[in-house]
């Protein structure tokens, strides 16, 4: 390696390990478009997993589809119903906090 005057030079060796496992076609097309919604390849994705694994020592799985809680499902058919009835107000970003400026002013919260 040569050295340049007035640089610091620093070398730094990495060992590459082969990791082959079989995984089911589907799941791997599905991670390498979520790998390249990154903007990364598959490769760079499991070894970020791999480096989170050794840094932490923790293993995430979420074994359930992501559902949503009791509570926000009753309170989004309530939205529905007020939608439904016209009891609800559409705004443009600047009228929200008009709005909102306006409540927060109002006497009836103090």
């Amino acid at each position: 390696m040569t050295k340049l005057p007035g640089f610091i030079t620093l070398l730094k060796i990495m060992k590459y390990a082969t990791l082959q496992f079989q995984t089911d076609t589907r799941i791997k097309q599905k991670a390498e478009k979520v790998a390249s919604y990154l903007g990364i390849d598959l490769s760079h994705l499991i070894n970020a997993y791999l480096r989170e694994l050794a840094r932490t020592r923790v293993v995430y799985f979420n074994l359930n589809r992501e559902q949503p809680s009791d509570y926000l499902i009753d309170i989004i058919k309530v939205a529905q119903k007020e939608k439904q009835k016209g009891a609800c107000k559409s705004f443009t970003p600047k009228e929200a906090l008009h709005y909102l400026d306006k409540l927060i002013a109002s006497p009836k919260r103090k």
